[in-house]
């Protein structure tokens, strides 16, 4: 998966990371090689929202505003990711965004929402197989 995240890192699309985290989901992006904000020798990405740092967690919107505002994109044209049904989905929701779930187990098939198995899949939904 980390393969297919930097994939689509690569590819020039812009992305964003936002976390319910402890103050810690920069350094952790960066620590097992991931990605990290900014320039590096990482790939890039345009900023890591941690709700520890922000003052507000996931599903709540205002988490969101931080990273919209630096990718400067409308929230209704901004795809979110994510793999929790209530923090991540409904989250994104609440904000306005379009949002993708990853389910490898295929346990919320009973919802309305775009599920998808892996990064992988993702990254060729995006990018093209």
């Amino acid at each position: 998966n980390i393969s297919a995240f930097h994939r689509i890192v690569a590819s020039g699309l812009p992305v964003a990371i936002v976390s319910n985290n402890n103050g810690t989901a920069e350094y952790q992006l960066q620590h097992f090689g991931i990605c990290q904000a900014g320039p590096g020798p990482l790939p890039s990405v345009a900023i890591v929202v941690d709700s520890q740092v922000v003052g507000h967690s996931k599903p709540a919107p205002e988490i969101f505003t931080p990273a919209l505002q630096v990718l400067g994109t409308d929230p209704a044209r901004t795809l979110y990711v994510g793999d929790t049904v209530h923090a991540d989905v409904r989250g994104a929701q609440a904000a306005g965004m379009p949002v993708v779930q990853l389910d490898p187990y295929d346990l919320h098939a009973d919802f309305d929402h775009l599920r998808l198995p892996t990064v992988a899949a993702l990254a060729d939904l995006l990018l093209g197989a």
